[in-house]
């Protein structure tokens, strides 16, 4: 059973690792705790496998989660700002991205029916009523 601990208890940690960095990413209020109870069992590895090289490293990021926990917890709300400056301006670039793509469509059809590539698109009847009433 130890054997089995120790050889694969590291994949499970390291995939709770790179969750933990992706809720960092997100901002996520729960980050640093999941980090800590990480580290209590990379702890718990090190200790069962005497792979005490790890140790260092290990109580080095209980201080950086203790502090970053302390931190986000004091500053929840100018957090909450940055997290919703970070959706606005995804929102933002998202828009810009689709109006550059439809704008670069647009061109590309017009030089296509410029060049006869393309046969000219009949109006619709919409475009056929605004023309009567314009």
């Amino acid at each position: 059973m130890k054997e089995h601990v120790i050889t694969f208890l590291p994949l499970l940690l390291s995939c709770i690792t790179v969750g933990q960095i992706l809720m960092a990413g997100n901002l996520h209020r729960w980050t640093w705790l999941v980090a800590l109870a990480n580290q209590a069992l990379w702890f718990g590895w090190i200790a069962i496998s005497a792979q005490w090289g790890f140790l260092p490293m290990n109580l080095a990021l209980w201080a950086v989660y203790v502090r970053n926990h302390l931190k986000w917890a004091r500053d929840s709300s100018t957090r909450g700002d940055a997290v919703t400056a970070s959706k606005a301006f995804n929102s933002a670039w998202a828009a810009s991205v689709f109006h550059d793509s439809m704008m670069r469509r647009k061109a590309v059809a017009d030089t296509m029916k410029g060049l006869g590539l393309l046969p000219a698109v009949k109006p619709t009847l919409l475009q056929r009523l605004r023309r009567l009433f314009t």
